[in-house]
């Protein structure tokens, strides 16, 4: 998982959740995120951060403490600022991590319906209903699972799946709208072969969230894939 596409990944979770706040927190400019830099040995090995916009970066956790994604197109991370920690999936697992000392607070399997080779690939939560949501893919398919977050362990609440736009997409990354009633997935071809990923962002409602009645396609920019 490149630097570059977490940057991409972020940017769609930012630009959704900087519509829900207020200027206050706005301006705060707070981040966090996975990251797998290829030329910042600052922050080698792969590691979660935490960013105040104009400030150093904090490590929060390495990720040899929490599981390295384990494809270039799994894992995820989701932000609980009511338990003031983090969800985090390497693909398989799935960790509730606090910001304070890295502690893991809850850990399960994550929810996987596709068979053969199928791995999480984005997370996102919702304070407000304490919903955590996950994504699953393998080459062409997407799944879509809501989880009840409290108590630990997660308890699966509802599951649907939807085809992407061909049957050699992944999707990579899952973002929500809470205030429009949104959900936003990014896919991409992660084949280093191909030289056009074909990256798409695709809409739904979130009540309905299997049902895609959007579509944006994302230019390629030197063989970038869209990720968590």
């Amino acid at each position: 998982m490149s630097q570059t596409r977490l940057a991409l990944a972020a940017g769609l979770a930012l630009s959704l959740a900087t519509s829900l706040l207020p200027a206050q927190v706005q301006t705060r400019g707070r981040l966090i995120g996975y990251t797998a830099p290829t030329s910042s040995p600052a922050i080698t090995p792969p590691a979660v951060l935490r960013h105040t916009i104009c400030s150093p970066l904090q490590r929060v956790c390495a990720t040899a403490d929490i599981g390295i994604p384990v494809a270039t197109h799994a894992g995820g991370l989701a932000y609980d600022g009511q338990a003031k920690a983090f969800w985090y999936t390497q693909g398989t697992r799935l960790f509730q991590i606090s910001l304070d000392g890295c502690e893991r607070l809850c850990a399960a399997a994550t929810e996987r319906t596709l068979g053969n080779g199928t791995l999480t690939t984005g997370l996102a939560y919702a304070e407000a209903r304490r919903t955590l949501y996950q994504l699953e893919s393998i080459p062409g398919i997407a799944a879509f699972h809501t989880l009840s977050a409290v108590p630990c362990p997660p308890r699966a609440t509802g599951a649907c799946r939807f085809a992407l736009p061909t049957d050699r997409h992944l999707a990579g990354a899952v973002a929500i709208d809470q205030r429009n009633g949104f959900v936003f997935y990014a896919a991409s071809i992660f084949d280093p072969t191909v030289a056009n990923p074909q990256n798409v962002i695709l809409g739904a409602q979130l009540s309905s969230p299997c049902n895609i009645v959007c579509r944006l396609p994302v230019p390629d920019c030197g063989r970038v894939t869209l990720g968590a």
